[in-house]
């Protein structure tokens, strides 16, 4: 799946999805459900690590938790898309959220083959957008 996003959507040294989560086993679980995808992945364990990593090569999608220590993942979002090259985000949490709607929310506990479909879709939309 990975290997069919279109050329201008990514750069090619950068990651199709970042993922952003203090719970290092979601976190590490999301990545390798991903990569057995074929996603090219990176991940940060906090928001302000996030936007490192972005400033390096921005990834077609950042899929990020809301409640982290420090930056929370909606202030990150609203920070990504103010960007001159705004980048996509969906919110994860276990908790019911209210957001803007215009913020895709998965909520936790999710079925991995749902977040596959969800992440491609997404990286779909991104790739018509380019």
């Amino acid at each position: 799946m990975g290997d069919t996003l279109c050329a201008n959507a990514i750069a090619d040294d950068s990651a199709d999805v970042l993922i952003v989560d203090d719970h290092v086993d979601l976190l590490d679980l999301i990545r390798v459900v991903l990569e057995r995808e074929g996603y090219r992945v990176e991940s940060t364990l906090t928001a302000e690590e996030a936007l490192v990593a972005i400033e390096r090569a921005r990834p077609g999608l950042v899929l990020s938790d809301i409640y982290m220590p420090g930056m929370d993942g909606l202030t990150l979002a609203v920070r990504l898309r103010k960007l001159p090259d705004p980048v996509p985000v969906m919110l994860m949490s276990a908790d019911r959220f209210s957001l803007p709607d215009d913020i895709p929310f998965i909520p936790k506990p999710f079925d991995l083959n749902e977040l596959v479909a969800i992440v491609t879709a997404a990286l779909e939309r991104e790739c018509r957008r380019a």
